[in-house]
């Protein structure tokens, strides 16, 4: 678990599980200078005769913890992309649980389907995809976000609607480029600029994407 400790608003990031280093590092030089990242390492998928919901509940105290050792306590935004999107939703849903409130002001998912869709029998998904869909989670007062290649115009694809069942709340669809575009992390800090209270203003690192 990676953490910066700067004291302002808090941005706790869940990347996908097969994401390079490079990844994260070039998302964490472009987001805005006013948000402390905080970034989760993903737990592993269900143990062999793991039930699905017992499964969904390890990995949700796994990620309550770390968040917990981050000292994040007071509001802040979540951010998961790939299989990292279902984990940060159950995260949001189990923090409301813990903390009897919302904390989570903000749910930003992207490169995901919606979860809780039907699979077809000759493909398995991934574990965490699995897990979600069998025991599903709902927040109710993040506003959730979801970005993708194909929310043209606010309009989302048929495999991304769904995603409205995740929150009670407004449920927002943005354009934003897959994690392995170059134009990604720009992208993201834009969303989150334009999203999130007080936190405009430069990147925090300036420089050339990284490679690798």
């Amino acid at each position: 678990m990676t953490t910066a400790h700067t004291p302002l608003f808090p941005l706790i990031l869940i990347p996908r599980p097969d994401a390079p280093p490079s990844e994260t590092r070039n998302l964490l030089q472009a987001l805005p200078a006013a948000v402390t990242p905080v970034v989760l390492s993903m737990p592993p998928g269900p143990q062999p005769g793991q039930s699905p919901a017992r499964a969904v509940d390890s990995m949700a105290d796994s990620l309550a913890a770390q968040v917990a050792v981050a000292g994040v306590h007071g509001p802040f935004a979540l951010y998961g992309w790939g299989a990292g999107a279902y984990a940060a939703l159950v995260l949001a849903a189990r923090l409301e649980v813990v903390r009897g409130h919302s904390a989570c002001t903000a749910l930003f998912v992207s490169d995901a389907t919606a979860p809780c869709r039907s699979v077809p029998a000759d493909r398995t998904p991934p574990p965490q995809t699995v897990l979600v869909r069998a025991a599903g989670r709902t927040v109710t007062e993040s506003r959730l976000v979801v970005g993708s290649p194909t929310a043209v115009g606010g309009r989302p694809e048929p495999h991304l609607a769904p995603w409205r069942r995740n929150s009670t709340q407004e449920t927002e669809f943005v354009a934003l480029p897959r994690s392995t575009s170059p134009s990604w992390p720009a992208a993201v800090s834009g969303v989150m600029t334009a999203r999130l209270p007080g936190i405009a203003g430069p990147a925090r690192t300036p420089v050339a994407p990284a490679a690798g």
